[in-house]
């Protein structure tokens, strides 16, 4: 992969945004059921939206289609003792997550009470921006390259307004990567602070790991291929949610959504700038 050496980090050596080779495979046999599935919950939810409303019903469809799956570990407690009410995600905090596939959103949707509202930000350049929960979907399956111009990106202009009382997961690095590593942070670190403030002035970093196949650090080349396999596979998280981080800055959360090990960290220099020239070399 020489074409693509520059795309590598000079001290790990990992390409963070190159794409695995090959897409998820498909069984007929396992698309057949899935599509059964998602034909009748999508019948179901034609009654079921004045009830649950639509984003409910939109994962409930999605989920179905795509059997999508989270495996949860909480930092500093045991796998047995883990309690959605007590340790998964809710208002009061901002979590910060890494980016690496259309189903990040479903997922850490996912882990929510469905009574409470939730926020997935996007940084771009010196602003904030909210994305809704279905149209993450596209927007990863793309390689979440759109910038602040993409409709789908929604300015955040108060903080206080748009973030108060919801459960707040941001999307630092401003895109997605093949989760090899995690890249530098688009965010700016008095924006990211004001953010802190603004969700309750704690912190948590949400790890998401997946197979490296279902990672979307750019667009499939067959988009339709890539979505019969993850129908076929499934799609199964493992998530890692932190303790309170301590007195939060930029470096230290990456350091936590890579694990621990700050060795696995690329360098600034690949950035999401840096992936839009990736692109236009990857796909000519």
């Amino acid at each position: 992969m020489e074409k693509y050496s520059s795309w590598r980090d000079e001290g790990t050596g990992i390409p963070p945004f190159l794409p695995e080779r090959g897409l998820p495979s498909a069984n007929l046999l396992h698309l057949v059921v899935r599509w059964l599935q998602y034909v009748i919950i999508s019948l179901a939810s034609i009654i079921l939206v004045p009830f649950l409303g639509l984003d409910s019903v939109y994962q409930l469809r999605m989920l179905s289609l795509y059997k999508i799956e989270t495996d949860v570990q909480v930092d500093g407690v045991k796998k047995r003792q883990i309690c959605k009410e007590k340790h998964f995600p809710k208002p009061g905090c901002l979590y910060v997550a890494n980016a690496l596939s259309p189903f990040d959103a479903l997922a850490l949707r996912s882990l929510v009470d469905k009574k409470n509202e939730c926020n997935f930000i996007v940084p771009r350049e010196d602003s904030l921006y909210t994305i809704q929960l279905e149209d993450w979907y596209q927007f990863a399956l793309d390689g979440a390259l759109g910038t602040r111009i993409d409709n789908r990106l929604v300015e955040i202009k108060d903080l206080e307004t748009v973030c108060n009382g919801k459960v707040n997961f941001l999307f630092a690095e401003g895109t997605t990567s093949n989760g090899k590593s995690v890249l530098p942070f688009e965010v700016q670190p008095k924006l990211l602070q004001d953010l802190i403030d603004v969700c309750g002035s704690k912190v948590k970093s949400i790890s998401l790991k997946l197979h490296a196949k279902i990672t979307t650090p750019l667009k499939p080349k067959s988009a339709f291929k890539y979505k019969l396999g993850c129908m076929s596979q499934g799609v199964r998280y493992k998530v890692r949610i932190s303790e309170d981080v301590d007195r939060p800055d930029v470096r230290k959360l990456r350091i936590n959504l890579v694990g621990g090990d700050e060795y696995k960290l690329v360098g600034k220099k690949l950035d999401f700038r840096s992936k839009l020239r990736f692109s236009q070399v990857y796909y000519s």
